[in-house]
């Protein structure tokens, strides 16, 4: 793939947009990120894995090799709070630390360890689902050392243009020699918009709340009868302090 066919994917377009966020803002810790590597170099390094990664994964690390040394004294970028993207060498080394985790539990098979790192925060991860087969996106998942795995974005896409958003929008803000800062409740707006798992959640939630307002509880599941008490609980409890 030559560099301008690159620059056209929608990805990389929106890495492109947070790259200039930051170089506006934060030159010297744009210059942190190392330079991209060739298809040829990934595939390479890649072949000791015993499944495939979707081809975003191969456009990110085209554009950008993640961070330099974790132990350079240089400020490093952040794509979200804490979140540093690992070098392409630095994730297959995480990798496999995550499957050790993973194979720690005797019920879980080894196809089922198929999470592959992107970004990390101390011990914590956003990590991509690989496969057997070759595919061109993904769902990605953070992955938390003592609760496990959450569904965060269906693509690596949707997850940078949710982050490429709350730069533009001053969600997020970085000033060159500091860390990344953060309007929590600006920033989970953005990113809801990019989540449909959590819109669809919410829009279910909303929909038990309003049967069980119109008596028409007794045709929703357990479950579904306690999403919907919860949510108006907490209406009741907004509504409180609004007064």
């Amino acid at each position: 793939m030559s560099a301008s066919d690159l620059q056209a994917l929608p990805l990389v377009q929106t890495l492109e947009r947070i790259l200039y966020c930051w170089q506006v803002k934060a030159p010297t810790v744009a210059q942190s990120l190392q330079p991209g590597l060739t298809r040829e170099q990934i595939e390479t390094q890649l072949q000791t894995l015993s499944f495939h990664l979707p081809e975003e994964v191969y456009q990110l690390y085209q554009w950008r090799n993640g961070r330099e040394d974790r132990y350079n004294p240089t400020p490093q970028v952040e794509f979200m709070p804490g979140y540093q993207m690992l070098s392409l060498e630095e994730a297959i080394v995480e990798y496999e630390i995550i499957r050790q985790l993973l194979l720690e539990d005797e019920e879980v098979k080894e196809n089922e360890t198929y999470w592959f790192p992107l970004f990390a925060e101390g011990g914590n991860y956003y990590v991509i689902q690989g496969d057997i087969a070759s595919k061109a996106t993904a769902p990605i998942f953070v992955f938390f050392v003592q609760v496990g795995l959450e569904l965060r974005f269906n693509s690596l896409t949707d997850m940078m243009l949710a982050i490429a958003e709350c730069f533009e929008a001053g969600a997020y803000s970085i000033d060159d020699y500091s860390y990344l800062d953060w309007d929590d409740l600006r920033a989970d707006r953005i990113w809801f918009k990019h989540q449909p798992h959590r819109v669809a959640k919410a829009e279910a939630t909303l929909n038990s709340a309003a049967a069980i307002l119109s008596n028409q509880a007794q045709h929703l599941s357990y479950k579904e009868q306690g999403e919907g008490y919860s949510a108006l609980a907490k209406m009741r409890i907004q509504r409180r302090c609004l007064c």
